[in-house]
C-alpha cells in the first residue's frame, strides 16, 4: 500500500538512489568491497554487485497489488475502496492510484487506455513493467561514446565502467534484466585473498588512488592528470595496465594474462592500437591472477603499503619488514609484498 507514495520521491534515477532508506543497502554493498570509499558512484555499486534499487521492490509490490484488486469482484471491500480512490474528486499526487499511475507513465509502462478502461481495470504484466523500469533507471548508462577517454566530464565514471568493466552492456542486456551480472571475481572470491579483492573492486569502480580519479578532486582538466609514476599520459586505468613503463614488473610476473595483447614487453605510452575493449577482456580473465596483478600495481605505486582495515583483518606484521626493504629493488619489493599476502613464498618468481 505504501510503494506509490516512496514511488513519487523517484522523479529520476538520481532521486531514487538519493533516498535515505538507501544508504544501509549502499554502506554494506562498500563493505563487501572491502571498505570502498563513500563517493563511489552508487549506480555502480549497483551494478557490481548485482543490487537492484528499493524503488524496483516498491513498484513490483504495487503491480502486484493492482492486479491482485483488479481480479476481485466488485462487491470486496478492497475493490470498493479502491474504486473510491479512483473516482474521489479533488485528486491529488497522495492518493495511491494517482502516485501509481504517474509513475508508471514516469518510466514509459502505462497502458495506452490507463489502468480503467470500458472493459475494465487492467492487468499488467509484472515482467513488462519492471524492464521498464530497468531502461528507464539505466538510461544514464546509455548513449555514451565508446571511448571513457573522448566522454564528458559527467558522464565519464559511468562510460569508464561500462566500456571497460561492466560484465553484460546495458544495450545487450537491459531487456532480459542481465545488465547487473556480477563479476566473477566477486560471485566466487574462493582462492583470491582478501586485499587482492578490495585492490580489484577500487579498480573496476574508480574508488582507487590512479591519477585520473585524484585529479578529478584536485579540479584539474584531464589532460593534465598525468601518470605520476611515468610522467607520461593520463593515469587512468588502461594507463596503468598496457601503458605505464614503471609497471613493467607487475606485467612481467602476471605474463599469461599480456599473451593476447603483444606480450608484457609491449607496453608503450599508447596503446590505443588494442582498440576500445581490450580492457574488457583483460579483466575477464582469470579472477585470482587479475586481482593480483592489480594489487601488485598498486603496491608499485605507493610508498608504503595502506594502512586502513579491510575485511576487519589488520595488517600483516611483515609490513614493519616491507618499509625497511622498501629502498631495494622494485621487483624484489613487490615480490616480498605479494608472497606475504598470499603466504605461497616464491608464488610469482622475480625477473633476473
Amino acid at each position: 500500500m505504501w510503494g506509490p507514495t516512496l514511488l513519487r520521491s523517484c522523479s529520476s534515477p538520481k532521486k531514487c538512489l538519493d533516498l535515505a532508506l538507501h544508504r544501509p543497502l549502499f554502506l554494506f554493498l562498500r563493505r563487501l568491497g572491502g571498505n570502498l570509499r563513500r563517493s563511489t558512484r552508487r549506480e555502480l555499486l549497483l551494478r557490481e554487485f548485482g543490487a537492484k534499487p528499493l524503488a524496483r521492490a516498491w513498484l513490483r509490490a504495487s503491480v502486484q497489488l493492482w492486479n491482485r484488486v483488479a481480479a476481485l469482484p466488485d462487491t470486496d471491500p478492497l475493490a470498493r475502496a479502491m474504486c473510491e480512490n479512483l473516482s474521489l474528486p479533488g485528486r491529488t499526487p497522495q492518493f495511491w492510484s494517482v502516485g501509481f499511475e504517474s509513475f508508471l507513465r514516469r518510466i514509459g509502462a502505462l497502458p495506452e487506455a490507463g489502468l480503467v478502461a470500458e472493459e475494465g481495470w487492467a492487468v499488467l504484466s509484472v515482467d513488462k513493467v519492471l524492464a521498464a523500469f530497468d531502461e528507464w533507471f539505466a538510461q544514464g548508462f546509455q548513449g555514451l561514446p565508446d571511448d571513457p577517454r573522448q566522454a564528458s566530464s559527467s558522464a565519464v565514471s559511468l562510460c569508464t565502467y561500462e566500456r571497460w568493466f561492466a560484465v553484460t552492456p546495458v544495450e545487450e542486456g537491459c531487456g532480459t534484466g542481465d545488465w547487473s551480472a556480477v563479476p566473477g571475481y566477486m560471485s566466487h572470491t574462493a582462492g583470491i585473498p582478501a586485499r587482492h579483492v578490495r585492490s580489484l573492486a577500487a579498480f573496476r569502480l574508480g574508488a582507487h588512488h590512479l591519477e585520473v580519479a585524484t585529479g578529478r578532486w584536485a579540479g584539474r582538466p584531464r589532460p593534465q592528470r598525468v601518470c605520476a609514476l611515468c610522467d607520461c599520459g593520463v593515469g587512468d586505468e588502461f594507463h596503468m595496465v598496457f601503458e605505464c613503463a614503471a609497471q613493467a614488473v607487475p606485467r612481467q610476473m602476471h605474463a599469461p594474462l599480456f599473451a593476447q595483447f603483444g606480450g608484457w614487453e609491449a607496453a608503450s605510452s599508447d596503446r590505443s592500437d588494442l582498440g576500445a575493449d581490450a580492457l574488457r577482456h583483460f579483466v575477464a580473465q582469470d579472477a585470482r591472477l587479475v586481482a593480483s596483478f592489480v594489487h601488485a600495481c598498486e603496491l608499485r605505486a605507493s610508498a608504503e603499503p595502506p594502512d586502513e582495515v579491510v575485511f576487519g583483518d589488520p595488517l600483516s606484521e611483515t609490513t614493519d619488514e616491507f618499509l625497511e626493504c622498501a629502498d631495494d629493488d622494485v621487483s624484489d619489493v613487490i615480490s616480498f609484498a605479494l608472497d606475504a599476502v598470499l603466504d605461497v613464498p616464491g608464488f610469482f618468481p622475480c625477473p633476473p
